[in-house]
């Protein structure tokens, strides 16, 4: 049987790292110096807004699915979309 949802821990990781840039990059820079870097962060900040919501279940559903040493990913995970967000919101 296959199994759906099935994404490793890593690549879930990886994406949130992606994520948490996107975010840190359109706080701290003007990205709307430029209209090419403007267009497109245009367009990928609604994927970017609802990404987060579907990589954080995905994470929680992915750390009561790991045996051992691969329960370290899931907590990187949301640690870093902790930090993310606080960055966003408190700076």
């Amino acid at each position: 049987m296959k199994k759906i949802l099935n994404i490793p821990n890593r690549i879930l990781f990886l994406v949130m790292v992606g994520v948490v840039l996107f975010w840190y990059t359109g706080k701290n820079f003007n990205v709307y110096s430029n209209t090419f870097t403007g267009a497109l962060y245009e367009l990928l900040s609604l994927p970017m807004l609802a990404l987060p919501v579907l990589l954080a279940a995905l994470v929680l559903w992915n750390l009561f699915r790991a045996k051992g040493i691969d329960r370290i990913w899931p907590v990187l995970s949301l640690g870093l979309f902790g930090i993310g967000v606080w960055q966003v919101v408190y700076n």
